[in-house]
């Protein structure tokens, strides 16, 4: 365990969409689901405060993902479905989710899906 609270169940999309870890957004221009950092971190095996922790400190990029952006008590971090599914294959490749701390390389191919997946469509 990573002392950050309960730990989820992992990675399970039908049981985020039932404890309303997901909700409906536009990404790219099309709809999507997006998925709240409770499920963020029940798919890397550890706690929503530490995911917290890990932005505060660096461990892995802000979520550029936000809702509500403009209030500070109303935003939430979002992540698209598709983007967490990578989050997780990088989570289990570098043990994270066995409770191995993050390390560098995880860190790395973290802020490369983040980036990627913000970057602009070509016209």
């Amino acid at each position: 365990m990573d002392g950050g609270g309960q730990v989820g169940s992992g990675f399970d999309p039908e049981s985020w969409r039932a404890h309303g870890y997901s909700v409906a957004v536009r990404w790219r221009g099309r709809p999507c689901r997006a998925l709240t950092i409770g499920a963020f971190a029940d798919a890397v095996g550890r706690s929503p405060v530490t995911v917290r922790l890990w932005e505060r400190s660096g461990v892995i990029p802000p979520c550029p993902w936000v809702l509500d952006r403009a209030n500070q008590q109303a935003r939430r971090r979002v992540w698209p479905e598709t983007v967490l599914h990578d989050v997780r294959r990088a989570a289990l490749d570098e043990r994270v989710c066995d409770g191995a701390a993050p390390t560098g390389r995880f860190t790395q191919r973290v802020a490369v899906l983040y980036e990627a997946a913000t970057r602009p469509l070509p016209d």
